[in-house]
């Protein structure tokens, strides 16, 4: 009986392999396999054209001057990073905490820790003021300290130390 099922099969497998043939599709009827020298498509062209219409060139109108940016000279072309809009909201938050405490009593912050806040916001390097408030040394100790803490360094190549669970907690 099973070898009825197998002739069945086969004989379906042959008859849909005709039909798709029948469509125009180069196939062994027998084996199924599908005869193809289809190589894709060609790829097309995607590239943009070369001036992209910016407000300092308006067709009809004309061109804008163009302005050379350049810093002074004596002067560092970084500035240093300020934080003054931050520090600014943080100062009216914590103002706004101080006279209407009714509107912030479901926020878990103090006016305190706002002040700190705002220490650390107003430093040269925030993250080294965060990180003195917390651990009592810069960002730069305490990565050291941690890569001295999970690695070590063998034959010029940095491995990492497993500690187990006894020695963490």
């Amino acid at each position: 009986m099973k070898m009825v099922k197998k002739k069945k099969l086969e004989n379906l497998k042959k008859k849909h392999n005709r039909y798709i043939k029948s469509l125009g599709v180069n196939i062994d009827v027998d084996t199924g396999e599908i005869f193809s020298s289809f190589e894709g498509y060609d790829f097309p062209d995607l590239s943009c054209r070369p001036s992209l219409p910016t407000s300092d060139n308006i067709a009809g109108v004309g061109l804008k001057k163009k302005y050379a940016t350049q810093v002074p000279a004596g002067k560092p072309s970084k500035t240093k990073e300020v934080f003054t809009q931050r520090i600014k909201y943080l100062k009216q938050l914590k103002e706004d905490m101080i006279k209407s405490p009714k509107y912030f009593r479901d926020v878990k912050i103090t006016t305190d820790q706002l002040q700190n806040l705002i220490d650390d916001w107003s430093a040269p390097k925030p993250i080294d003021a965060f990180y003195k408030r917390v651990f009592n040394m810069t960002y730069a100790e305490k990565k050291a300290q941690e890569e001295a803490e999970y690695f070590t360094y063998e034959n010029g190549e940095k491995k990492e130390v497993r500690r187990t669970k006894e020695t963490t907690q």
